[in-house]
């Protein structure tokens, strides 16, 4: 979270291809109530998956049994995979998007992704989903490939205005950037 606090938590970080000062602040959640069981802190110079074993580690201290969890990006690491793995705890983590697992699923499932058998309603949203069977580290897992209609269409909007007023870039490369938007892949592991 950004922090410009001069306190020993606050410390430079790239988050989303932004600099910033910033302190780290982890929270888990009860899945059936929502309230908060557990938090704790770190600066914000440390990197996301770096706290993942230590917090798995404190939880069981205090008696909490973690069944399931939601992860984000930056906990994408073997390391945090084969410790989710080895405690029997089902996932879902969303992918890196400048790993070769990533560009692997979307060269060889985007194809396809759009076709209406993948679309499902999640609230209000449509999204198309497909889940393609793979082995994560050793162990039997899914990797998510989904679209977000309504995501794709303003990422790409946004893109497209900026690329045309830049004129810089070549119909190819355009298409080839386009491809992506709206996509986010994400892996999950269960016991």
């Amino acid at each position: 979270m950004p922090n410009d606090i001069l306190f020993p938590l606050s410390a430079v970080n790239s988050h989303n291809g932004d600099i910033s000062n910033e302190a780290k602040l982890i929270f888990v959640l009860d899945s059936k109530s929502g309230l908060p069981l557990y938090f704790r802190y770190a600066a914000g110079n440390i990197v996301d998956a770096a706290t993942l074993k230590t917090t798995l580690c404190e939880l069981h201290a205090y008696g909490i049994d973690v069944e399931r969890a939601i992860i984000d990006a930056g906990y994408y690491s073997e390391g945090n995979i084969k410790e989710l793995q080895r405690n029997q705890i089902s996932f879902v983590m969303r992918q890196i998007p400048n790993r070769k697992r990533y560009t692997d699923l979307v060269a060889q499932y985007t194809a396809n992704l759009d076709d209406a058998k993948n679309l499902v309603k999640c609230r209000e949203r449509l999204v198309y989903v497909i889940r393609i069977p793979r082995v994560l580290f050793g162990k039997e897992g899914y990797a998510y490939l989904e679209e977000e209609i309504d995501r794709k269409h303003d990422e790409i909007k946004k893109y497209a205005r900026a690329a045309l007023e830049n004129n810089d870039l070549t119909t190819d490369e355009m298409d080839e950037a386009m491809r992506t938007k709206g996509l986010y892949p994400d892996n999950s592991g269960s016991h």
